[in-house]
């Protein structure tokens, strides 16, 4: 799957926010091993990650379920350091079975992390 077809994914249609992203990696119970380019979309009640790459991959973590919302420049996925020039924008979050994670490379990282981290308590940070 192309960025282009990414971003016109029908899980994102009508989100508030839609930006492409470098996705560091995601881990947890049940998550793909997945990194990459995709788009991150936040949607009233949830935030919705879609890969680029074939088979594309689709995460969707409600905003009630996120636990934690932070910058770093080091990003620990699956016992591995991934390193970028600018931060990484890290979302855990509380599923069924554990807590997941999730590390992306946003174009305004800060404004993600403070949208997501002040949702009216739907999210905390």
């Amino acid at each position: 799957m192309s960025l282009r077809a990414a971003r016109s994914h029908p899980d994102i249609a009508g989100a508030e926010h839609v930006d492409t992203v470098l996705l560091g990696g995601l881990e947890g119970p049940g998550m793909p091993r997945v990194h990459g380019r995709g788009v991150l979309a936040l949607q009233w009640d949830r935030l919705i990650l879609v890969t680029a790459a074939v088979p594309h991959h689709v995460v969707s973590v409600p905003l009630v379920q996120i636990t934690k919302v932070d910058l770093t420049s080091a990003l620990r996925v699956r016992g591995h350091w991934r390193r970028n020039k600018r931060h990484w924008l890290r979302i855990r979050w509380q599923t069924g079975t554990g807590v997941a994670t999730m590390g992306v490379v946003v174009p305004d990282p800060a404004h993600w992390a403070h949208g997501l981290s002040h949702l009216d308590g739907r999210g905390t940070s």
